[in-house]
């Protein structure tokens, strides 16, 4: 994103703060209603799906937008940071509620382990994808490697209540 400000759009280096504020703020206002509703109604298992489709549309509409303009660009990063927020702060729960009561700590390191490699992974094939294929390249594959993580989040079934969250939940309802 840093290259497309600079570069397709002519935002200066030191400016980018002024595209990233803006639009990270009002992603809280997209994030909200999706964690409150998730949560709420104990169905995040279903809305990751339509988040992570939010994901790939928003990588597909910055492939596009990088030489569409600033408004579809404001857009497509404020339906990304809509998205990424929204996994940021709902799946380290997610894992957590999937896991076997004895394998949370294994399952939460595992998840933190595979989050900091990914974005190493991430750098190095953003790197290859931009030399060779430049930067709507590279959001068009995060489009379609989202698009495929949403065929395989959308199956996902509710977690298995254990005895003990079973008890907890009893005890904040009475």
């Amino acid at each position: 994103m840093p290259i497309a400000l600079r570069d397709q759009l002519g935002v200066a280096d030191n400016a980018h703060w002024r595209v990233y504020i803006p639009v990270l703020l009002a992603s809280v206002v997209g994030m909200v209603p999706l964690l409150a509703l998730g949560e709420r109604r104990r169905q995040m298992h279903r809305l990751l799906g339509y988040v992570v489709l939010m994901l790939a549309a928003a990588s597909f509409l910055l492939a596009f937008s990088v030489t569409a303009g600033v408004a579809w660009l404001w857009f497509a990063l404020w339906l990304y940071f809509v998205a990424f927020n929204t996994l940021e702060a709902s799946l380290p729960s997610m894992v957590s509620r999937y896991a076997p009561l004895e394998a949370k700590g294994a399952a939460m390191g595992v998840y933190s382990t595979s989050q900091f490699f990914g974005a190493f992974v991430g750098g190095v094939a953003g790197g290859g994808l931009y030399t060779g294929l430049g930067i709507e390249g590279v959001f068009a594959f995060c489009g379609v490697i989202a698009l495929g993580w949403f065929f395989l989040a959308r199956g996902l079934s509710a977690p298995v209540q254990t005895e003990l969250a079973e008890a907890v939940i009893g005890d904040v309802k009475r």
